[in-house]
């Protein structure tokens, strides 16, 4: 069996972080299990399954427990840090609601290198520290300046968006 260790899509990148999160919380991931919570498909799955398998993050054989090899194991970490880090920034810096925050950051984890995602660590690091002493000065003040930014805000975001970049070209 040849090992093809080329990053991975998006999509089997959630699939290896619904396996951890399944092995976390219930003790062993199945394929129901991943399609419930991803929403797909069984046959998705077990085609994801099979490639995971076939790449060397998975141990799976039909009908059986899907475990994670050394390989899924650092994989899957570092995909659960990621949008560790990452919803916390969305949620205690910017002030989205955690449910929302969680779901962009499942999004946006993707994107993420390594280098930025250490580097926001660091940040939410630093940030929990400093706060956590001075908090009801350091967060809440915070998350009022970034509520007036959006009350301030009365249009769309790609209003938003065009409207700095065309600051952006004029300076």
């Amino acid at each position: 069996m040849g090992k093809n260790k080329k990053k991975l899509s998006n999509s089997l990148e959630d699939y290896l972080e619904a396996i951890i999160y399944l092995e976390r919380t219930q003790r062993v991931a199945r394929v129901r299990d991943i399609a419930k919570l991803l929403k797909v498909q069984m046959p998705s799955v077990s085609g994801a399954m099979s490639s995971l398998k076939e790449k060397g993050y998975i141990n799976y054989e039909r009908n059986s427990y899907i475990t994670l090899t050394e390989l899924g194991m650092s994989a899957a970490n570092c995909l659960s840090s990621k949008h560790d880090v990452i919803g916390r920034f969305l949620v205690k810096v910017l002030g989205l609601p955690e449910e929302r925050g969680m779901e962009v950051a499942g999004n946006m984890l993707h994107s993420v290198d390594c280098e930025t995602n250490r580097r926001l660590s660091r940040f939410m690091e630093y940030f929990e520290d400093k706060c956590r002493d001075n908090e009801p000065l350091c967060v809440s003040e915070w998350l009022d300046y970034i509520q007036e930014l959006v009350d301030v805000v009365p249009f769309t975001c790609s209003e938003w968006c065009d409207t700095n970049y065309q600051k952006a070209e004029a300076e």
